[in-house]
């Protein structure tokens, strides 16, 4: 994602590869910093939103 342009934070990246890796669901506020890992689904919990 650096080499992209798009760097994430170091934990964010880690809460991301592990929902990834088990198939889990990420639920936040921020989703922002979770838009950018393909295929990682991600839930607004203020809003109840997913995106994926």
């Amino acid at each position: 994602m650096v080499t992209a342009g798009t760097p994430i934070a170091v934990e964010d990246f880690y809460i991301g590869a592990i929902a990834l890796h088990h198939d889990f669901t990420v639920i936040t506020s921020n989703t922002k910093h979770f838009e950018k890992i393909q295929e990682l689904e991600v839930i607004n919990w203020k809003v109840g939103n997913r995106q994926k």
